[in-house]
């Protein structure tokens, strides 16, 4: 019995593994996108500041570590971290508030997606400004989750609906393979480590139960409650917001009490990685410098006349996420949601036009990532510690 019970344990966790080093917020390919448009637009003061405070492991390149904040070591070191990387909004408001909505799961203000970029730019300006805080902080390490969290903020779906937990609930098929909105967006992979880990512990005091277990309850369509509205995406700019997967891992039943159909997914896997693993495939010749060089020319050419707005922050500040959940949300309820209803197939009408949503998101990522680093260490000079040790694994 003993023997099953290791056996059955180590299944779940490989299984568990692959599942988390292929989908991540953004997905890993998202964030390293996001943090190699960044290095293109960081002032000599920040670069210099950012290149001494990197781990080892990423020699010298800031994209290598953009997805430490999703690795398995980490997530289960720092489990505090988990509500960090999402901000729920209510079902169908199609906004976002700060007082309102930035909080975990019991109630605790100021842990969020907005909140935890507040708090890590904090980290880094204090020390920055007063040596004596760079004892107190681990600079590393807030360097590198303030770098994650800035790219989690842009994908929409990391600010969706508190009901179906930003896509994570709604079960679709991605061309013909079952998929859900999140993993066409990023609420699958938090909605899966919730699931594991509050899975790992009830299983601890308790006998496995008969037969299998699903995923709750589809909350209402989103689409039936969105209709044609023509939703403001609230990025400042002039135009009109027209915008002109890789495979799964195959089924695994490792449990009664859990089944993992990697062929399914959600829609917030779909914005995560589903959207961009398909352009890499069908644009990109599987190249991810090649999608991120077209990033970069949209950045100079067809977007150039936004960059501008998209580096600054209402009075001067030093940080500002709060506009960048609100453009999200909304982007979230014109094109995350919208056609995404459960069981439906998500084809060529949805990603062709759901493509350069993501790739501009990304940018303004990336834009806005670099614009905050360099408010953060202009004139700062070099932080002279790195300031405490790394939970590393394999850096993504």
């Amino acid at each position: 019995m003993k023997l099953l019970n290791l056996l059955w344990i180590g299944g779940v966790f490989i299984v568990f593994l692959q599942l988390i080093t292929g989908t991540f917020c953004w997905g890993q390919h998202g964030h390293y996108v996001t943090c190699r448009i960044a290095e293109g637009f960081l002032s000599k003061d920040a670069l210099a500041v950012v290149e001494k405070l990197l781990p080892q492991s990423a020699e010298g390149e800031l994209a290598g570590v953009c997805s430490w904040a999703d690795l398995f070591a980490v997530r289960s070191h720092y489990y505090w971290s988990r509500a960090l990387h999402f901000v729920d909004t209510p079902d169908f408001r199609c906004n976002y508030d700060y007082n309102r909505d930035c909080h975990d799961s019991s109630g605790r203000k100021n842990r969020c997606v907005t909140g935890a970029i507040y708090n890590y730019t904090v980290q880094l300006t204090s020390a920055c400004h007063n040596p004596a805080f760079e004892s107190r902080y681990n600079l590393t390490e807030a360097l590198m989750f303030l770098s994650h969290f800035v790219g989690d903020v842009h994908q929409p779906l990391h600010c969706g609906f508190l009901g179906d937990l930003g896509g994570n609930k709604i079960q679709l098929h991605w061309y013909h393979r079952k998929a859900n909105l999140h993993h066409v967006s990023i609420l699958y992979k938090d909605f899966i480590c919730r699931a594991i880990l509050e899975l790992r512990d009830s299983l601890q005091s308790r006998p496995p139960r008969d037969g299998g277990i699903g995923l709750p309850s589809f909350p209402p369509s989103a689409d039936s409650v969105l209709g044609g509205t023509d939703w403001d995406d609230g990025d400042n700019d002039d135009d009109d917001d027209e915008y002109s997967m890789h495979d799964l891992f195959p089924p695994y039943t490792v449990h009664p009490d859990i089944v993992f159909i990697s062929t399914t997914c959600v829609l917030f896997q779909v914005w995560d990685t589903e959207i961009i693993d398909t352009a890499l495939k069908r644009f990109y010749d599987s190249d991810l410098n090649i999608m991120i060089e077209t990033v970069q020319k949209n950045i100079t050419e067809n977007w150039s006349n936004y960059v501008q707005s998209w580096k600054e922050c209402d009075g001067n500040r030093t940080v500002c996420p709060n506009p960048y959940a609100s453009e999200s949300v909304s982007l979230a309820c014109k094109y995350a949601y919208k056609n995404a209803t459960p069981g439906s197939v998500l084809e060529d009408d949805y990603f062709l036009s759901r493509l350069p949503v993501v790739e501009k998101r990304l940018a303004q990522g990336g834009i806005r990532l670099a614009a905050t680093l360099n408010r953060i260490f202009e004139s700062c000079g070099l932080i002279s510690n790195s300031a405490g040790r790394v939970q590393e694994a394999s850096s993504a």
